[in-house]
């Protein structure tokens, strides 16, 4: 990704975490927003809340709420994130997988077709 993509991918991303706090602040959401994180595999936001529960929000829900600032949008945000759920043990938000280097997670499972099956 070069320089320019770069800079507009973090400038989005601080447009979305603006969005997504604004919305919560607002509404007066009862619980704190950690972390704000654009998984670009999956084109959505994984917003992390109070260090345990976590919600996903579509990237195209959040450009158009930035767009056009619609009520509807703005309720479906925030449904999402009333309605976030806790992190399963074998689960872990994806700054924590960043920090850890790669080799520790315990979610990794390796499969292969090694195994010799007289059938």
């Amino acid at each position: 990704m070069s320089s320019k993509e770069e800079k507009a991918r973090e400038a989005m991303l601080m447009k979305a975490k603006d969005a997504v706090e604004s919305i919560a602040n607002d509404l007066k959401f009862s619980k704190p927003l950690t972390e704000i994180i654009y998984r670009e595999d999956y084109g959505d936001y994984q917003v992390i809340i109070d260090d345990n529960l976590h919600c996903e929000i579509r990237e195209r829900l959040i450009e158009e709420y930035i767009k056009t600032k619609h009520v509807d949008i703005r309720k479906e945000i925030f449904f999402r994130l009333e309605h976030a759920v806790e992190f399963e043990e074998w689960e872990q938000p994806e700054s924590s997988k960043q920090s850890q280097g790669g080799g520790d997670y315990r979610g990794d499972v390796v499969v292969d077709d090694s195994a010799n099956y007289d059938l």
